[in-house]
């Protein structure tokens, strides 16, 4: 899982109130393992969308990179 922006790459400070937007989604294999992935913006770039449901259009368009990344790593 990612820790970090996934455009700036900027780790969310742990004294913000809100540190960061996120979204986690579910996701299953091929072969029918089930796992999440949660993919994060922080604040700077996360304002930038109107409501939540920009926030996690946009976040689906990342998410094919992290979950091959993190299905590699998960089951190597």
């Amino acid at each position: 899982m990612p820790d970090r922006c996934v455009d700036c790459n900027v780790r969310p400070r742990p004294n913000d109130v809100v540190p960061c937007y996120s979204e986690t989604f579910p996701m299953t294999t091929i072969d029918g393992g089930r796992f999440t992935v949660t993919l994060r913006l922080c604040l700077a770039c996360g304002s930038r969308f109107a409501d939540r449901v920009q926030l996690r259009r946009y976040l689906c368009t990342k998410l094919p990179a992290y979950a091959t990344s993190t299905v590699a790593v998960a089951f190597s």
